[in-house]
């Protein structure tokens, strides 16, 4: 089999030129060619030569994990527990100044286990209080890059990133949020900068009202939802409310792979760690530790129920307990449905002190 022909990079000249001629081409001339892999900066999760949309509340850590990941692909290192490829980064920050980012590197670069002379890969700029805008629109919604887009491009392919981390979408949209053109417009543009790059484009970006209350992450037009191959969601996590170092990445689009999984995260000393190991099944966890728990309170003479109006709640009370390990009640609650099922509990008796008789989980003999 020969190998399939690498598409040529889009350069700039082309970009602010328009797009090329079109290529039209036949399965047929695919005939023993071989199939060429899906290409991805992160296995999984961030595919290259696409933009990938990163959204999450404010304080919730967006600048924080980018950091991290421009970090790891500087460095080859898995980020979060997910291969990453050994690539240069340039991130575009406008929301934190440049001592800010020289003290959260430091942090990264302790993590690492490396000196900050070893980031040479990475190349950096902090805009606060600039004009940002990237794409302008006029009144008759047409698109214009401005000169920043340009200097952006310019510097990305100069340098040699194979990823941008642009910091973040509501400083360096010009349009109009809730207008679908203008949000698949913009994300054209940030399209074009990926294949220029032959790399991934990564933008931060807050989440509406709307998309806080539902879970969903979403920001103004589901254009931005549907523009992107590749979307993220770093939140806090649903079940756990008294956890402020506790985060989770969610995928809530990907369409090189599967959806709507999420990596437990937890700040420690400066950055995220990955709560659990790499290819752990977090439903399969939480029923180990359901378990664990459940034989806990049996070995002190105490008990947990079954219904959810009681006060000793299975779910509420295993996620009050230290060997939960922070796993929470919604968690709790699907692997004490899914023990039930499988029959290794059961609903028991216990005997109180007065000897008078509550129903009970217990253990299935």
């Amino acid at each position: 089999m020969t190998a399939a022909p690498k598409q040529k990079l889009v350069t700039l000249a082309e970009i602010e030129s328009g797009p090329p001629a079109m290529r039209v081409v036949s399965p047929s001339e695919w005939q023993d060619v071989s199939i060429p892999p899906r290409d991805f900066l992160v296995d999984g999760i961030i595919p290259n030569r696409n933009v990938t949309l990163l959204s999450g509340d404010g304080g919730d850590g967006k600048t924080l994990i980018t950091l991290q990941l421009m970090a790891s692909v500087c460095r080859g290192l898995p980020w979060i527990g997910a291969q990453a490829k050994q690539v240069k980064a340039f991130g575009l920050f406008c929301e934190d100044e440049e001592d800010e980012l020289h003290r959260r590197i430091d942090d990264i670069s302790g993590h690492c286990d490396c000196a900050l002379s070893d980031f040479s890969g990475i190349s950096l700029t902090s805009r606060v209080g600039e004009d940002n805008i990237l794409v302008e629109f006029d009144r008759q919604d047409r698109a214009k890059p401005t000169a920043l887009y340009q200097a952006v491009t310019e510097h990305a392919v100069a340098f040699g990133a194979q990823l941008v981390v642009l910091d973040s979408l509501h400083d360096l949209f010009g349009g109009n949020e809730i207008i679908r053109t203008h949000a698949r417009t913009f994300i054209g543009y940030l399209r074009r900068l990926a294949l220029a790059i032959d790399g991934a484009v990564v933008v931060n970006a807050h989440p509406s009202a709307s998309g806080l209350s539902t879970g969903s992450g979403t920001s103004g037009s589901t254009a931005w939802n549907n523009a992107v191959r590749s979307r993220l969601y770093l939140t806090r996590p649903d079940d756990n409310d008294t956890d402020d170092d506790a985060r989770v990445l969610k995928t809530m689009k990907q369409n090189y792979g599967p959806r709507g999984g999420g990596i437990d995260l937890r700040w420690k000393e400066g950055v995220f760690v990955r709560s659990s190991p790499l290819g752990a099944d977090p439903y399969q966890q939480a029923e180990r530790i359901f378990l664990e728990c459940l034989d806990k309170i049996e070995r002190e003479g105490r008990y947990v129920s079954p219904a959810k109006t009681s006060q000793q709640f299975a779910p509420t009370i295993f996620s009050r307990m230290e060997t939960s390990q922070r796993v929470g009640r919604k968690k709790l609650n699907v692997a004490m449905e899914s023990l039930f099922a499988q029959d290794k509990i059961r609903n028991g008796e216990h005997v109180q002190p007065n000897r008078h008789k509550v129903n009970a989980i217990v253990r299935a003999k």
